[in-house]
């Protein structure tokens, strides 16, 4: 997937069928690959541009499409706590867009070639641990565990359904 959005970058030459385990034998074009991105709506196109393509021109937009998802929640708290949405939902943003490696499977998902990485349950991404998330919002490391974290997860999954969103448009699109 992420190599066929990568042809939406300037200069990216027109793709084979057979480049991308396909049966077709025509090229497939940054112009097909377009089309098919009519199919989601513009929060989950912003996604797939800074993701797949590295496409940082929409990040303001982007961001703001994420702080009113978050705040769509109505998480109500504590006066203190308002500013805590937006740090979360721009946590969850980022950590979606670029994910830290697992060191114990150095990202892979599996150990000694044959197990899976019992650290991250074959992901190859790192957990958010509860002290790094109440740093990087400013909360108390208890409220974080309890509340916060949840909250995080919660957030970080819509972006997955996200990039489910895109794989089924592209396959879709492509298919006809």
């Amino acid at each position: 997937m992420s190599e066929l959005l990568a042809m939406l970058t300037g200069g990216a030459p027109p793709m084979s069928g057979d480049m991308i385990r396909s049966t077709s034998k025509a090229k497939i074009t940054p112009g097909d690959v377009a089309a098919c991105m009519t199919a989601v709506d513009r929060h989950t196109y912003l996604y797939a541009l800074a993701k797949f393509c590295l496409d940082t021109s929409g990040w303001n937009e982007l961001k703001l499409h994420a702080i009113h998802e978050a705040r769509e929640f109505n998480w109500s708290g504590r006066d203190d706590e308002r500013h805590v949405v937006e740090l979360l939902a721009m946590v969850a943003l980022h950590n979606s867009l670029a994910p830290n490696k697992c060191k114990s499977c150095k990202g892979t998902g599996v150990v000694d070639q044959t197990q899976q990485c019992m650290k991250c349950q074959g992901t190859g991404n790192a957990r958010m641990s509860d002290y790094l998330l109440s740093t990087l919002i400013d909360a108390g490391r208890w409220r974080t565990k309890k509340v916060w974290m949840l909250r995080y997860k919660l957030l970080c999954s819509q972006y997955q359904a996200r990039e489910d969103e895109i794989n089924v448009a592209i396959h879709r699109g492509l298919r006809d």
